[in-house]
């Protein structure tokens, strides 16, 4: 077996606020923000069909696009916590049990859920349809706020 060497260079020199293992591993975690920026890149956001040319144009959407990955990464964050914390998985796409599902993956099982909105006189009724069993528990790890969003009941 070889071990191979590298050189990590920082500008911050006080080794209390950052040690070399610490920097190390901040090192090591550098392909989870490669992985959003591929991310951005890709088709996903489909920015190769959006052409600006004002450069506050560009800049508010980048910024849009920063916040949208924001979104993303804490929405991935908060439910692989949950799934965790509760020892819980979903199927992923081969229908395997995953307990780290990327939120692109989850993001496809609510295509097709729909409001309805159903009025008779002055009354009206929505309601949510097409909502799976997965989809009900992915929502349920969102909290209370998100399940009456899409009309469902605290589970005890």
């Amino acid at each position: 077996m070889q071990k191979g060497r590298f050189i990590l260079a920082t500008n911050q020199l006080d080794k209390q606020l950052l040690t070399d293992e610490d920097m190390l591993k901040e090192y090591k975690n550098q392909h989870k923000t490669e992985v959003s920026f591929r991310f951005i890149k890709g088709n996903t956001f489909e920015v190769s069909s959006v052409f600006l040319k004002k450069e506050s144009r560009i800049q508010a959407l980048m910024m849009v696009m920063t916040l949208c990955l924001m979104v993303y990464s804490l929405s991935e964050h908060l439910l692989r916590s949950a799934l965790e914390k509760n020892q819980e998985t979903i199927p992923n796409q081969l229908k395997k049990p995953t307990s780290k599902p990327t939120m692109a993956y989850v993001y496809r099982l609510f295509h097709g859920i729909q409001v309805w909105c159903v009025q008779w006189e002055d009354y009206v009724q929505q309601c949510v349809v097409n909502l799976k069993t997965v989809t009900r528990q992915i929502i349920g790890y969102f909290g209370d706020k998100a399940m009456e969003i899409y009309g469902l009941k605290k589970m005890s």
